[in-house]
This record gives structure tokens, C-alpha cells and sequence, in this order.
């Protein structure tokens, strides 16, 4: 008994290592995507960023709330898909319907029309340039890469000679980089856009070169040495925080006042 106790805790603890290695492999691996997505609209690149593998890794604290809502908010409709379709497979569903073929024409059509509507967004993003946001563009890929990977391995041949985890890394590897990285060219973005402008004033150390009495920013990010920030002519700098005396926050989080008043109707003063 003590044998296949000590057997069972062997196995459970190199299972958790190994699980552990893969959530800070793909924690690594969706913090340098964002990162990346969030420079790219910036217009900043990784070679000139003055950063570590330490502060890309802090980007799970950016990405980490999002992705947890987000997978909430999916079960949530999942499990309410679940109850309404009274826990029945695809499969079953298409079965015990009168006309099997319309049923399942009818239950892919949402997709393709996400497909296609992706499709016409990626060729006006071609044709006539960033009038069309570019995290839309990314977004566009990441659905259509899983579209072509699926029909690729629809044919038994192909999915006979590829194994499983080797099709799973194709199917979202590429997947997942396009939608964390237009996640972050959407963050990015609304900085340029002014939706998010002198949120910070930044208070100079004594030590340092710039006026004391500091200036209105937009505070992007903060790092380990490094402070990014848009100045108020959409310039972007890099100020190292052994300069900063102070950040002061200027405006803090606004409440929610409700869809209404988006449009001018009943807002609080």
C-alpha cells in the first residue's frame, strides 16, 4: 500500500511539473504576443524597446483579467447552450431532427458568416489600408488560419500521418498569436486615438535633468528601469524611472453610465 502511494505521488508530481512548464511556456509565449501587438501599433519594435524577458512577462497582469472574464463569460453561454439543447453532442442534435441536412447547414451558418464577414475585412484592409483597425486584420487571420487548418485535416490521410498534439500545436499556435496580438494593437490603439489622453503627470526627481515640475502624460506602461509614455504631441519616450520622483494619477476611473447615455440620453451629473 505504501508502495503505490509513494508510486501515485510520483506520478501526480511529475504530471504538475510538466503542467507547470506548459502554463509558463504559453504564459511566456501570450506576454510577447501582446507585447508585440501593443508595440507594433505604437510603432515601436522589440529591438529598441529598453526591456527584459522579466517585464514582458509582467504583461500577465494586462492580459490575465481579460482572458479570465472573457472565459467566463463563454462558459456562461456555453452552459446555457447546454440547458437549452437539453445536453445533446452536435452530432445527436443534427440526428434527431426531421431534415438532418438543413439542421446542419442551419447550425454552421453563424460561423460562416463570421468567415466570411473576417474574409471582407482582411481584403479592405488589403485594398485600402488602415481605415479598417488592424487588430480586426489580426483577428481576421487567426479565423481564417483555423478554417484552413480544419479543412486541411479533414482529409483522413492527413490526419492519419500528423500526430494529435502535432495538429493541435498548428491548429492554435498560429491561432492564438494573431488574436492575443490584436488584442494588444487594440489596447495600443486607443491610446493614438486620444481615448485615453494626460492620464498621468509626471514629477522629475531632483537628480534629473528635466523640469522639476514635471508634465501631463499618458502613461502607457511601467517597468522594472523604464517608463513608457505618449507626450502631448503623440510622441512616445522612454524615461527611466530612476528620474521620476512621482507619478500623480489626473483622472481616475469614471463610472458607468449606462448604454443612454452613450447617446446623450438621461446622464448623470
Amino acid at each position: 500500500m505504501e508502495s503505490e502511494n509513494r508510486q501515485l505521488s510520483t506520478i501526480l508530481t511529475e504530471k504538475n511539473g510538466k503542467l507547470g512548464s506548459l502554463i509558463l511556456a504559453g504564459s511566456i509565449a501570450i506576454s510577447i504576443s501582446y507585447d508585440w501587438g501593443f508595440y507594433f501599433a505604437l510603432g515601436i519594435t522589440f529591438s529598441e524597446a529598453p526591456t527584459t524577458l522579466t517585464d514582458h512577462l509582467q504583461s500577465w497582469l494586462i492580459w490575465l483579467p481579460w482572458l479570465v472574464l472573457s472565459g467566463i463569460i463563454l462558459l456562461g453561454f456555453e452552459l446555457f447552450l447546454r440547458r437549452m439543447e437539453r445536453g445533446m453532442t452536435e452530432e445527436e442534435i443534427v440526428a434527431s431532427s426531421r431534415n438532418p441536412s438543413a439542421t446542419e447547414k442551419a447550425r454552421d451558418l453563424p460561423y460562416q458568416v463570421l468567415k466570411w464577414l473576417f474574409l471582407i475585412i482582411i481584403f479592405f484592409w488589403v485594398m485600402i489600408g488602415e481605415i479598417v483597425p488592424i487588430f480586426l486584420f489580426f483577428w481576421g487571420l487567426g479565423i481564417w488560419w483555423m478554417s484552413f487548418v480544419l479543412w486541411v485535416l479533414k482529409h483522413q490521410m492527413v490526419r492519419n500521418r500528423i500526430p494529435v498534439l502535432l495538429q493541435n500545436f498548428i491548429l492554435f499556435l498560429p491561432f492564438y498569436f494573431f488574436i492575443i496580438s490584436g488584442i494588444g494593437m487594440f489596447q495600443g490603439e486607443k491610446y493614438l486615438d486620444g481615448t485615453k489622453n494626460h492620464t498621468h503627470r509626471v514629477h522629475f526627481s531632483q537628480d534629473s535633468t528635466r523640469p522639476p515640475k514635471g508634465e501631463n502624460v499618458t502613461l502607457l506602461r511601467t517597468y522594472q528601469d523604464w517608463v513608457l509614455v505618449m507626450n502631448r504631441n503623440q510622441g512616445i519616450q522612454w524615461i527611466d524611472l530612476d528620474q521620476i520622483g512621482e507619478i500623480e494619477v489626473l483622472e481616475g476611473r469614471k463610472p458607468w453610465q449606462g448604454v443612454f447615455c452613450k447617446f446623450g440620453i438621461s446622464c448623470q451629473d
